[in-house]
């Protein structure tokens, strides 16, 4: 026991020992404070001396029905700039320059680690699970009945349930939320065999594998490390395990509670401008008494992965950011040179880079129909296209644009010396950037979303559906692959030694370019809710294109005579080039009573208003003769029609076999997600052949799929 003398020590030991940690904080930041000045003096300096212009505000307080139409127009026209194109303006093109290294750098870099990280940690667990041989995985999905606790559950369900019990947090709570006495736990879990634990231990060493960088994250922004479950040792049959964190999960379809919990939580997630961007942190916080019925599903761990990691990239950068941004002084200068409208992109580009990993699990209804509409679209649409992998070549006259004819070529000379050369080439760039890295995986939005689905997926399905895009990822490394060689090499000549403006401004050319798919990288309104998405399905080339269209009005703008060449190159391989190259490599050339003429004005006047949603399918419309349609989902109900009206011509003993069997697999690819838009346009234009006496090779009917029009 301590005398009254002893604890009057202890109690100023405990101040003293308080004073100084006050007083480190309040040292460090008063420190933050003036870094933070300074960098913010460099920001609008380098803002203000970059584009002098000022945009004007009205004095009016009663705006016209003009002004109001204009500001209509700028809000649209915002929503469809890339933050990378606004940062590129007000760097005045410069990818080294001080908006790109403190805005836009920050988050580049937590997109690459969290990128490395998900390959380490989703690919350990796969490696996991692969250890297991075939016919045990088989066995993941068997149903087993325990009659201790009149349950069926798949085997899969017990491994979650032994996950539960590697501490004694989770081991309590899973008892009393299912309310299971010891007994019967142990009955649930007799079935698992001894490869079954060894991969439960294994999960729980890659889960905890990630503690440290969330343990040093936490007391980095706040002073203090987060609490962490212990791990407590686990017996069984086959000894002792050492146990591990495991999330805890309730199960929403057997607690409203537990439904109306989720609910609150993702709404305070949900983009709002009135919220400060905020990464999803549960996992740092200390658990409490509650308890309810436990979700056993092992899609738990991949989602949980993938939140711990955006959390440990991202947190950091995006409240920096934000807080920089949000600042007077540097929010008067970026409305001063580019508006209000344009400012007011950012904060909610912030907020979707923070919720990019949030379990979106409770979305409603119609907006998991919406989703699903877009994957199956999407796997239809792209999944195995020879049109859309031969259209990636567009590209070299898109970078060509930005980077100029002349290092093009020198990118593609560079690339290309040997086919030995060009693998160098590959694995030469993929060791320096981390764009490039993972590109295979981000280079599209609908893609990126379909792949991230099948995270943690396996099978015959998931693996055709995960392959589907690969022909696409290739011929898009063969463009970037050059245009990056080429965009480093032409800023070193510029720039001799300066290797890591070389690579920042490669990672540029890249996404301004090319479609770019990260969350980042997209425009407002291609972050938009799901039924907002369906609008813009295919679209992330057009935007790149949209971004660059606007560039390139910037520049005319402030031009002198002498870049009238300049310019007039530009606009030619930005629109001119693809539009032709386009149409041409995918075997969509004028019909035999179209002059070549009258089919390449038609194709370059169209082309510049594919780069505006809902315009761009009205343009597509009448540059190609088919009817409007408003998003690639509404091929399913078109193709729905068209069924019905093929059975109803069956059963009036009118078949017509091809299209009944042409309409009624597109309609299987559409409800089930399968890949089959390639297969079917080529078999259908093989069956046109054999029906029109086999006449010729209809090689650009059998790689296209084209056909008459029905």
């Amino acid at each position: 026991d301590l005398t009254v003398d002893e604890l009057r020590g202890l109690v100023d030991a405990v101040k003293y020992l308080e004073h100084l940690g006050r007083l480190k904080t309040k040292l460090r930041l008063a420190k933050k404070q003036r870094d933070f000045k300074a960098v913010k003096s460099e920001l609008v300096n380098g803002i203000l001396a970059n584009l002098p212009e000022k945009v004007r505000e009205s004095k009016n307080r009663n705006p016209t029905q003009w002004d109001q139409f204009l500001d209509t127009i700028g809000g649209l026209d915002a929503s469809l700039l890339k933050i990378e194109q606004v940062v590129d303006w007000l760097d005045a093109g410069d990818a080294s320059g001080t908006v790109s290294k403190l805005v836009w750098q920050p988050i580049a870099d937590a997109q690459t680690h969290e990128n490395d990280l998900l390959v380490e940690k989703v690919g350990a667990v796969e490696r996991l699970f692969k250890s297991l041989d075939p016919a045990h995985r088989r066995r993941l999905t068997e149903k087993v009945h325990i009659p201790e606790v009149n349950t069926d559950f798949t085997r899969a369900d017990l491994l979650a349930a032994a996950l539960n019990t590697g501490s004694k947090s989770n081991l309590d709570k899973m008892l009393r939320g299912e309310d299971w006495s010891q007994q019967q736990l142990d009955a649930v879990l007799a079935p698992l065999t001894k490869a079954d634990w060894d991969l439960v231990q294994g999960l729980w060493d890659t889960i905890n594998g990630l503690w440290p960088e969330v343990e040093a994250l936490q007391e980095r922004l706040t002073g203090v490390k987060p609490p962490k479950v212990d791990s407590s040792e686990v017996k069984t049959p086959f000894g002792t395990y050492q146990g591990g964190y495991y999330p805890i999960v309730y199960d929403p379809r057997r607690n409203r509670d537990v439904a109306q919990r989720n609910e609150k939580s993702g709404n305070l997630l949900f983009e709002n401008s009135y919220f400060r961007p905020k990464t999803a942190q549960g996992h740092t916080i200390a658990r409490t008494g509650y308890t309810a019925p436990l979700l056993f599903d092992l899609d738990i761990i991949p989602r949980h992965l993938a939140q711990v990691i955006h959390d440990i990239t991202h947190r950091e950068a995006v409240a920096a950011v934000d807080k920089l941004l949000q600042d007077d002084t540097v929010r008067d200068a970026i409305e001063r040179v580019l508006g209000p409208q344009v400012y007011s992109q950012f904060r909610p580009w912030l907020q979707a880079i923070a919720n990019d990993r949030f379990d979106n699990r409770g979305l409603r209804d119609w907006d998991k129909l919406a989703r699903y509409g877009r994957h199956t679209a999407t796997i239809m649409g792209l999944g195995y296209r020879v049109s859309t992998v031969l259209a990636q070549l567009t590209g070299f006259s898109a970078s060509a644009e930005m980077i100029g004819p002349r290092a093009m070529a020198k990118g593609i000379r560079l690339a290309f010396r040997s086919p030995r050369a060009f693998q160098d080439s590959v694995a030469f760039v993929q060791s320096v950037s981390g764009e490039m890295r993972h590109r295979h995986n981000t280079m599209d939005r609908d893609i990126r979303d379909q792949i991230r689905s099948l995270i943690g997926q396996h099978g015959v399905l998931a693996e055709t559906q995960r392959f589907a895009f690969h022909g696409i990822a290739l011929m898009d490394q063969v463009v970037t692959t050059a245009t990056f060689l080429g965009a480093a090499h032409e800023h070193l000549e510029q720039n001799p030694g300066d290797e890591a403006g070389a690579v920042a401004y490669a990672e540029r050319v890249i996404r301004l370019t090319q479609a770019a798919g990260g969350v980042k990288d997209l425009s407002a309104l291609q972050r938009g809710g799901e039924f907002q998405k369906l609008l813009t399905i295919f679209y992330g080339y057009f935007n790149a294109l949209y971004n660059r269209l606007r560039t390139l009005g910037r520049d005319i703008r402030t031009a002198e005579a002498g870049d009238l060449p300049a310019l007039l190159s530009r606009a030619l391989f930005l629109v001119v080039g693809p539009a032709v190259l386009g149409e041409l490599l995918t075997g969509r050339g004028p019909d035999n009573d179209e002059g070549w003429v009258q089919w390449l004005l038609t194709k370059i006047a169209v082309f510049p208003f594919l780069s505006m949603p809902v315009v761009r399918d009205i343009a597509s419309a009448l540059g190609s003769g088919y009817g409007y349609t408003l998003s690639p989902v509404t091929q399913f109900g078109t193709t729905f029609t068209k069924l019905a009206h093929d059975v109803e011509k069956l059963n009036a003993g009118e078949p017509d076999a091809p299209k009944l069997a042409r309409h009624t697999a597109e309609l299987t690819g559409y409800v089930f997600g399968l890949p089959l838009g390639q297969p079917v346009g080529t078999a259908h234009a093989l069956w046109q052949w054999f029906d029109e006496g086999m006449r010729g090779i209809p090689v650009q009917e059998t790689l296209f799929g084209r056909h008459r029009k029905d």
